[in-house]
């Protein structure tokens, strides 16, 4: 388990007696502690980590309920149960580049994008608005400055709260951040990972491209 930004943890699964589970960036999978995987205490968590890396499974877990709240809890010794992959929250071979709009942990996803992309030596261009309250609830921000000297990415960061001096966009994401960061490419892909209320400016947006 490691600590990552404000309440989010990441943790890291090997697989016991079996080679491991498949899937592909962008997905989840419904995950159970303790015991045994036939109880109701189960949520759904995107993958976090490549899923070029086979055998290791990382997930990034931000502390909001009750079952999140156990995560740093947890031991070594620990078994977690693991249901899936499930979702089509996936890029298709064929794009010719992806659209990320990210609210807080919803960069979860994306991070398994972009780590896999990396991976793959992938250099068509990805662009990812992410937003967040303040520059210590940026998760993975040093990684995701790393990306950039490996991919065609290009990050925007978006605060709510900046402190003074701080020099990335300022306030909530509307459509005219959006259309101001966008660069349309026919077969372009586009995803939205964040509150309902973001979810519905992006949508509202983009459906007008």
């Amino acid at each position: 388990i490691t600590q990552e930004e404000d309440a989010v943890r990441t943790l890291v699964l090997e697989p016991d007696g079996h080679a491991g589970i498949r899937f592909k960036a962008g997905q989840f999978a419904w995950m159970s502690v303790r015991g045994t995987p036939y109880t109701l205490e189960r949520n759904p968590y995107s993958f976090s980590s490549s899923d070029r890396e086979f055998g290791e499974l990382a997930f990034t877990i931000k502390e909001a309920g009750d079952f999140s709240s156990k995560i740093k809890d947890l031991d070594q010794s620990t078994p977690v149960f693991l249901e899936g992959p499930y979702g089509a929250f996936t890029l298709s071979d064929d794009a010719t580049g992806a659209f990320f709009v990210a609210g807080g942990i919803g960069i979860t996803p994306f991070m398994s994008m972009l780590r896999s992309a990396r991976d793959l030596q992938d250099q068509r261009e990805f662009i990812l608005i992410y937003a967040n309250s303040d520059e210590d609830s940026i998760v993975f921000r040093d990684e995701l400055d790393a990306l950039q000297k490996d991919l065609n990415l290009d990050i925007s960061h978006v605060l709510s709260d900046p402190r003074p001096g701080w020099e990335g966009e300022e306030g909530y994401i509307d459509a005219d951040l959006i259309e101001k960061h966008r660069r349309y490419k026919e077969g372009c892909e586009y995803f939205v990972c964040a509150p309902d209320a973001l979810m519905d400016v992006v949508e509202t947006t983009i459906a007008r491209w």
